[in-house]
This record gives structure tokens, sequence and C-alpha cells, in this order.
């Protein structure tokens, strides 16, 4: 994981640390998904197409954001823990997949008792949480 980052962040790096940049990226990526939520669904009645088109991109926009918070959290968790980084990825990958378990289940009972719009909001807000927990990038 350490050469992902020596090739990948050479320019990004230098300037801004790791925690200002996950604290960037998830206000990004939370911010474009859900005003692309709204957004796309005010216009919805009047133009579908559009509204297509905005979800899409609002979707890869909050995808680009969020695409190296996983591998950050991961290299933040190897670095502070005293297990090999083997033990410290089973004990993430077990956590990450029984979270991710409940929170598609909120989600799915939410968008059914309510609508998709209100489920989307879900994971649009947990994006803009990850600034409080963007100190454990410190010591990275």
């Amino acid at each position: 994981m350490d050469d992902f980052w020596k090739i990948h962040s050479s320019h990004l790096l230098p300037r801004f640390t790791l925690e200002r940049l996950a604290v960037f990226a998830s206000l990004l990526a939370g911010t474009s998904f859900l005003v692309s939520v709204f957004l796309a669904r005010s216009v919805f009645d009047s133009n579908q197409d559009v509204a297509f088109l905005v979800i899409c991109i609002g979707f890869s926009i909050a995808g680009l954001g969020s695409s190296f918070l996983g591998p950050t959290f991961m290299t933040a968790a190897n670095a502070r823990s005293k297990h090999p980084s083997s033990v410290v990825i089973g004990h993430v990958g077990v956590a990450n997949i029984i979270l991710a378990f409940i929170l598609k289940w909120v989600v799915a009972w939410t968008a059914q008792a309510t609508s998709l719009t209100i489920g989307l909001l879900i994971p649009g807000i947990l994006l803009l949480t990850v600034p409080f927990y963007a100190k454990a990038l410190k010591s990275v």
C-alpha cells in the first residue's frame, strides 16, 4: 500500500496533509451527492433525461471524492496498530462487511417506507460526517 501512495500522491501530498484531503474530498462528495439528488428530484417532473444526467454526474463526483477514503483510513489503521497488516485488514474488513449490511438494510427500509430520495439522504449525510473521523489520519 505504501507503493500506491508513493506513485499516486506525488502532486497532492507535498501540498496537503491526508487529513485535509480526506476532509475536503468527503465534503465535496457528500455535498455533490445531496445537491444532485435534490436537483434531480426537482427537475424530474419536467425532464427525466436531465434528471438522470444530473444524478449520474452527482454519483460520479461523489465516487471520485470518496474513492481514496477507504485506503486512507486503512493506512491509518495499519500505522496505529501493533498487529501485522493482514490482521488489521481482516478486522477492518469484517467490520466493514457488517456495517455495510446494516446500512444497506436501513437505507432499503427507509426508501421503502418513505421514498428513494429520503433513502439516498442517508449515505450523503454519512459522507458529510467523515471530517469528524479524519483526526485519525493525523498519525499517518
